[in-house]
């Protein structure tokens, strides 16, 4: 019932998949797919190809009945949990989709607060962030934001950074002023790069993050140990023991308590490539928290990370001679927009531009949008664009139009 993507290449045979479902269908789908193009892989590749020419091709556009707003509004509300918020089953930062409905409550329809406050709350309270050290997991694994995937990665974090900074200014809630301040502190402080800009991120290392009941009564006293085991249920058969939810206020000290030992830990293991996509996030993330925070040095560093990136090679890392992919300069784009936005220097528009000619050019050869688990992902540049990078490409040539026009 749920859309599932193979992505074919006629002489390759299949190189990807994008299920938009759960671990337990996709299992079932995945054993299909291969004992299917075991069998009969001639007509798999057959099919395919169809497929493909006929997604690639072009097609008339098709009249859309309403405003695409208000059509989009309307199945956002149909399809979010309205008991835990968010959209799916599998649940993360889901920026664009709440960047949109921040937009649209600044422009004043009174549709977009409920789903925005009831998925933003979601995240702030939840497993997908790290209540002891700072930090925004990659995503949880169930509808209720109580398991997390325990990755953190550099394109989340600072695109959340970036709608939370947002939406900080607009309500004036202070829990996202403070959210802002310290997701933003954490990446400085873990992501850093010596050499300039900000690694991918830390990857997942459960036994840094979990806590037994043990391990509660060898640091807390009794009581705050009863109290948090209880409060997480450390104790039940099948539990994931990590802490999920904010500790209560009146057991601060025993918060202190756990970070200083979570501190003598040893620490996940740290993706040091720097993101080119990433690091334009992390620039956009740096303007907009600079006025939401009221820290000009912020913006300080924005520039600098922004001057970094103009002077090196569109790639997908940093010091990495793999092409940059059309969300890389998506987030490029959107990074040199927010300097000139919070600077006024017309060099920064110019180098917006830049990026969007660029961008636009490549969109209009067909080439590759995506980043394959396949390093060579040249291999299939005349594929044609697939679904993922096409979204924030064309959302920063919009974005850019309103400012320079693009031949």
């Amino acid at each position: 019932s749920r859309p599932f993507a193979v992505w074919m290449h006629p002489t390759a045979g299949p190189i990807d998949a994008a299920p938009a479902t759960d671990a337990r269908a996709l299992v079932g789908k995945n054993e299909t797919l291969v004992s299917l193009y075991t069998r009969e892989p001639e007509a798999v590749v057959a099919q395919a190809t169809r497929l493909a020419a006929d997604a690639f091709s072009p097609s008339p556009a098709r009249p859309v009945a309403g405003d695409v707003g208000e059509l989009a509004m309307t199945a956002l509300l149909a399809a979010e949990d309205p008991t835990y918020g968010g959209w799916g089953m599998q649940k993360h930062g889901m920026t664009p989709t709440l960047s949109w409905l921040v937009d649209r409550h600044v422009g004043g329809a009174v549709d977009a607060v409920e789903p925005l406050v009831r998925t933003l709350h979601a995240q702030r309270l939840g497993a997908l962030r790290d209540h002891l050290g700072g930090g925004i997991f990659h995503q949880t694994r169930d509808a209720s934001w109580t398991t997390a995937d325990l990755d953190k990665r550099l394109e989340d974090n600072a695109s959340m950074v970036r709608l939370y900074a947002d939406w900080s200014l607009t309500s004036g809630d202070s829990a996202f002023h403070a959210l802002t301040r310290e997701a933003l502190g954490w990446m400085m402080t873990q992501l850093s790069h010596r050499d300039g800009g900000f690694v991918a991120g830390s990857v997942a290392y459960r036994s840094y993050y979990q806590w037994r009941p043990e391990h509660l009564t060898n640091l807390l006293p009794g009581p705050d140990a009863k109290r948090l085991s209880a409060r997480y249920h450390l104790e039940d058969e099948g539990s994931v023991p990590y802490l999920s939810s904010p500790l209560p206020e009146v057991l601060g000290a025993a918060r202190r308590s756990l970070v200083q030992a979570r501190q003598l830990r040893e620490p996940p293991a740290i993706d040091d490539r720097r993101p080119l996509g990433g690091n334009g996030l992390m620039i956009s993330a740096l303007c907009r928290s600079s006025v939401a925070l009221q820290e000009p040095m912020l913006l300080v560093k924005a520039v600098a990370l922004a001057t970094l990136l103009a002077e090196s090679p569109r790639v997908h890392h940093l010091d990495d001679p793999e092409p940059a992919i059309a969300a890389d300069l998506a987030w490029l784009g959107h990074g040199f927009l927010d300097v000139y936005l919070h600077t006024l220097d017309d060099q920064w528009i110019a180098r917006a531009a830049e990026v969007g000619g660029d961008l636009a050019k490549s969109m209009a050869k067909g080439h590759v949008l995506y980043s394959s688990p396949v390093r060579d992902v040249t291999r299939w540049a005349d594929v044609g664009p697939v679904a993922n990078g096409i979204g924030s490409s064309l959302h920063f040539l919009k974005r850019l139009e309103g400012y320079v026009p693009l031949d």
